[in-house]
């Protein structure tokens, strides 16, 4: 008999995990792997899509997590992640708006 594996799908978990990626990636500074960099700015929107469907189940473990890579909004800028100046534009790019 065949057994079944089920996946489940958790967006905060997989929102949070990119934030690790990328912070990792920002502390290297200089040693970074620019394509490892690119592809981080590359996995931006399936993340913003983590982090509205993990509002869904959580938002305010989802608004946190927002909270946290906002904070980091200059070191992202610096290297090409399109991140809003404002939070209320931060939040409305990524579906999070009031």
């Amino acid at each position: 008999m065949a057994q079944k594996t089920s996946l489940a799908y958790a967006p905060l978990a997989l929102a949070r995990a990119y934030v690790a990626w990328v912070r990792e990636l920002l502390d290297r500074g200089e040693e970074a792997d620019p394509d490892e960099l690119l592809d981080a700015v590359e996995e931006w929107t399936p993340f913003r899509g983590y982090l509205r469907d993990a509002a869904r189940e959580d938002r305010e473990a989802a608004l946190a997590l927002a909270r946290e890579v906002f904070a980091e909004g200059p070191r992202l800028r610096a290297h090409g992640f399109p991140l809003p100046e404002t939070w209320e534009a931060f939040l409305a790019r990524v579906g999070l708006e009031p």
